[in-house]
């Protein structure tokens, strides 16, 4: 199976820890009726939370479907890289070669002071 090297896999995710505190503001927010979240729901839960990641999924998706991109994965992984500082980039082995504007593309992330 194929996996980008420094990231961890999925067996990885699943042996982190979840404080007590966590568990229970997840559980707080459980369906009445149900029985609850397994360990694996709230760590993507808590992950997703903590990165913002569903408001940056749908920047993302607004953003394609508004250009409406002919290659809708190289504009996606391209939006993704420019809203990446130069470090975050760096961490994973990738460099953007920063080209003039085009439709569609976030403003710069600058790396924090």
């Amino acid at each position: 199976s194929s996996r980008v090297v420094g990231y961890p896999t999925m067996e990885d995710t699943t042996k982190a820890k979840i404080t007590s505190q966590e568990l229970a503001d997840v559980a707080s927010v459980t369906k009445p009726g149900r029985k609850g979240y397994s360990k694996v729901q709230i760590q993507a839960k808590l992950l997703a939370e903590q990165h913002d990641l569903d408001v940056l999924v749908e920047q993302m998706m607004n953003h394609a479907l508004h250009w409406r991109p002919d290659n809708p994965k190289v504009f996606l992984a391209r939006w993704l890289a420019l809203n990446c500082t130069d470090d975050q980039l760096r961490e994973i082995g990738c460099e953007v070669q920063r080209q003039p504007r085009q439709k569609g593309d976030p403003k710069e992330k600058k790396a924090p002071a």
